[in-house]
């Protein structure tokens, strides 16, 4: 089963290969992806990308950026906001799971 990678794990996979200094890999298609790596590419953040089609598997390649062995961007951190926590009682439970329609 193949995951279907989210924001935060492109950005994770971009810091970890640079870190390691691999010039390219792959990341599974979905459009979301498809649409996110664009935009990298417009902001100039990854050097290239191209659409592989793998053990009938739909792949992006991603090229990063070096120069002389040297990572041109640094490393990305996600920022965002706490989500909002939902929070129900134990009798609220008790409610919910005898109540007939479920």
């Amino acid at each position: 089963m193949h995951k279907i990678y989210n924001i935060s794990y492109i950005l994770n996979l971009i810091n970890i290969n640079k870190a390691k200094k691999n010039l390219s890999f792959l990341v599974l298609f979905s459009i979301k992806n498809y649409q996110f790596i664009q935009t990298l590419k417009k902001f100039n953040v990854i050097h290239d990308y191209k659409l592989l089609k793998k053990n009938d598997f739909n792949y992006i390649k991603i090229t990063l950026f070096f120069y002389k062995n040297k990572i041109i961007c640094s490393n990305f951190k996600l920022i965002s906001k706490k989500s909002i926590i939902f929070t129900i009682s134990y009798k609220s439970l008790l409610l919910l799971t005898n109540s007939s329609f479920f």
